[in-house]
């Protein structure tokens, strides 16, 4: 997550290769251990912050050049291809497992969160308040030596998926009302802080809308909460990039952030004045 803010102020090859370690380094671990998830929250929590970055120096809304675009379509190919990789590496290697046997891993990975989570629905659950959406933290201190990793739900054809999505802890912690509310105000919150990022350089307020957007980037998974390290490593580089890293307020701002940002200053100088 610190990446995009250290890459700020580089020139364009230590810019590239700031950019491309946490992802360099999560694809390392997928081939040494097989497990892919790492790989993915490295590239979500990354691009989650290089979103956020581009839209502070750009005023609001990213500007999506040609030499902005090629870099991203390499480094998605890329977290693919090792993707893949991995994927076979269980099976032996690229060269001992069938295309079909590597599609349909790759296909249930990528898609059967969403219809294991909607047969897992109606289940009836009591609120843990947080307990599964931060299981690993919680293991610590409310569970010991329980990281709520769900058992396997069959979902027909053959297919199983422990796997479904963020959304599945959050009901769990709040209930399926409780979680939509939940996510709304969490929401408005990295709403808020994207406003005072953009227009007034606020650095820990880019850090929060970074932290929930790379939740909601590697949502369709699980929650990236869920993992202790995780947690810890978004915690660490918080502080270092509260600490280390500037932004200048915008000059440039988005027009339509700039007459909000001037409305409600006007307003609230119309009201000191009448009071």
């Amino acid at each position: 997550m610190a990446a995009p803010f250290a890459a700020t102020s580089r020139n364009r090859l230590k810019n590239a290769l700031i950019l491309a370690a946490p992802s360099a380094g999560g694809a390392a671990y997928a081939l040494l251990t097989t497990a892919r998830a790492g790989l993915l929250i490295a590239a979500s929590l990354s691009l989650a912050s290089w979103i956020v970055v581009k839209a502070i120096k750009d005023g609001g809304r990213p500007k999506v050049s040609l030499k902005s675009v090629a870099p991203l379509v390499v480094s998605g190919g890329a977290v693919a291809v090792f993707f893949l990789i991995t994927a076979a590496n269980r099976y032996g290697g690229v060269s001992y497992v069938d295309q079909a046997t590597l599609g349909r891993t790759v296909g249930i990975y990528a898609g059967a969160s969403t219809p294991a989570l909607g047969a897992w629905l109606g289940t009836p659950t009591l609120p843990e308040w947080g307990v599964n959406t931060f299981s690993g933290i919680s293991s610590f201190f409310v569970r010991p030596g329980t990281l709520g990793v769900p058992d396997f739900l069959d979902l027909g054809a053959d297919v199983s998926s422990n796997v479904f999505t963020a959304f599945r802890p959050l009901v769990e912690d709040f209930t399926e009302p409780g979680a939509l509310a939940f996510i709304g105000i969490v929401s408005l919150i990295a709403a808020y802080g994207y406003r005072r990022a953009v227009l007034q350089g606020k650095t820990a307020a880019a850090v929060l809308v970074s932290a929930w957007m790379s939740f909601v980037l590697f949502s369709q998974s699980a929650s990236i909460f869920t993992f202790t390290n995780v947690v810890v490593g978004v915690l660490v580089s918080s502080v270092l990039i509260c600490r280390l890293a500037r932004f200048e307020e915008s000059e440039n701002a988005d027009e339509t952030l700039s007459a909000y940002a001037h409305a409600t200053t006007d307003k609230g100088k119309s009201q000191t004045v009448g009071s």
